[in-house]
């Protein structure tokens, strides 16, 4: 198995520690997700219908950019871009 496709799967396979749903703003859909190794992702829908994502490491790290769906358009799915 090559490198790259073992940094594929360990990504696939981070568990999930719980989901949290909330609006912000004037009702935009936010879902924050936190992971076992106690990294976090927010997904925000803006008022744009864009959508904008955060992820934070375990360290404390933060970066925020403009995010993407998967194919089913949820923002539990949504990907920070670059």
């Amino acid at each position: 198995m090559n490198r790259h496709k073992l940094k594929r799967q360990r990504r696939i396979v981070m568990a999930i520690e719980s989901q949290e749903w909330s609006k912000v703003g004037s009702g935009q859909d936010r879902v924050t997700t936190i992971f076992r190794d106690g990294s976090s992702r927010d997904a925000t829908r803006r008022e744009d219908g864009g959508i904008t994502v955060t992820d934070r490491s375990n360290t404390g790290v933060e970066k925020t950019g403009e995010g993407v769906t998967g194919v089913f358009g949820t923002l539990t799915s949504a990907k920070r871009l670059g």
